[in-house]
């Protein structure tokens, strides 16, 4: 499975990340300020950055999800939505 296969299926099928609960938007390949965000959830009025790895993730792969997150916050900031991270990786063979 590639990693777009991945993205295809979780962008396709968001219930599998988020049971239950009511998906109000979703975005694939977001660009903020030059950077890529690979999948953005926005459920229940809370945004949720999806970054997927080919790999086990490593401290840098944490990082890039909190600079998302600040680049998202300044964009942002007359909107006081909550924003979550997550960072979610799969091995691809």
């Amino acid at each position: 499975m590639l990693e777009r296969d991945l993205q295809d299926y979780l962008f396709n099928n968001p219930e599998i990340l988020f049971p239950d609960q009511v998906i109000d938007r979703k975005r694939r390949e977001v660009f903020i300020d030059g950077r890529r965000i690979d999948l953005l959830f926005e459920v229940c009025g809370v945004h949720y950055i999806i970054e997927l790895k080919r790999d086990t993730i490593r401290r840098e792969d944490i990082g890039q999800v909190f600079e998302y997150y600040g680049l998202m916050r300044q964009s942002n900031e007359t909107d006081r939505k909550s924003t979550r991270l997550n960072s979610s990786h799969a091995n691809i063979s």
